[in-house]
């Protein structure tokens, strides 16, 4: 089963850009916004979708009503037509967002109201965290982040953000770029050394550089392709090995306990695991973004 997909901000894709995806045979995007136009584009396409809520509406979707209203308007007014997967309520809040207050409301009332629409069944929702929320990563089996309730140990944790940056920084080239992508796609179905064999369901980012993007150079050429639908191809990692992250370290570089990962990604993704399992979210999925070298927390 391949499961990388490909992340992309669609919010101003319009319908000649789905009907590149369509030609390039992507089956699966991230779209961070409910744009109406590029929702419309979708329909009939067969394309799976993350739809993102912003974070500036995550305090309005704290009321019930609110977001019964969101998901008749976004979900319901388009489905079936469009094939919804998850719905990421809110992209990379941290603990000392003053959003952080409305983010778990809000994932509960669009879970309801996706109960109410008889949509539980197909979409899930979550939110979207980054790396960064893990207060400990290294080794894997220590990592830890702040969060309450329980049974995290049977979460299951999607990639949803992963890439390479082609330019901007010394370690930011094409030819790194394309290693990562064609490893990372070569790797996701092997699972990691805490869960090996368990296929990792992974997006990666993303579809176009993104010339307004800051404020490091970096963040404007995560693209496969450029704005003018050239093929590209494919951060800061001066404090990681740079093998390590492109999946081209020969042997074992983390030794933890009876165990021990060979690249940056499955340390990652297991200082994740360690640590739902160690407090639990009270989510169904939870939704990592932003797996690249210069955010891991050692």
């Amino acid at each position: 089963m391949f499961l990388v997909r490909l992340a992309r901000n669609l919010i101003e894709l319009g319908t000649s850009r789905v009907t590149f995806l369509i030609e390039w045979y992507w089956e699966n995007e991230n779209l961070y916004d409910p744009n109406q136009e590029t929702l419309q584009a979708l329909r009939g396409t067969n394309i799976e979708l993350i739809l993102g809520v912003p974070n500036g509406d995550l305090q309005s979707l704290a009321t019930a009503s609110t977001a019964n209203d969101w998901v008749q308007n976004n979900i319901g007014a388009f489905s079936p037509a469009v094939e919804f997967r998850y719905i990421a309520v809110g992209n990379e809040i941290k603990p000392t967002d003053a959003a952080t207050q409305y983010v778990l409301p809000a994932v509960n009332n669009i879970y309801n109201a996706l109960v109410s629409a008889k949509l539980d069944g197909q979409i899930k929702d979550s939110t979207s965290a980054d790396t960064t929320l893990l207060g400990n990563s290294y080794p894997p089996s220590a990592g830890s982040f702040s969060a309450k309730n329980a049974e995290g140990a049977n979460m299951e944790i999607v990639v949803s953000e992963t890439g390479w940056p082609s330019a901007g920084e010394a370690a930011a080239t094409v030819d790194n770029a394309s290693t990562y992508y064609r490893n990372l796609i070569n790797y996701v179905n092997d699972g990691t050394p805490k869960k090996p064999g368990k296929p990792i369901e992974t997006y990666l980012f993303t579809m176009f550089d993104e010339n307004q993007k800051g404020p490091y150079e970096t963040e404007r050429h995560f693209g496969l392709f450029y704005p003018n639908k050239q093929l590209n191809y494919i951060d800061d990692t001066k404090n990681i090995n740079i093998g390590f992250a492109l999946f081209t370290t020969p042997g074992i570089v983390v030794q933890d306990g009876s165990s021990g990962c060979q690249n940056l990604f499955d340390a990652t993704l297991d200082s994740f695991y360690f640590a739902t399992e160690k407090v639990g979210l009270p989510i169904w999925r939870l939704l990592c973004q932003g797996l690249v070298g210069h955010q891991l927390v050692a």
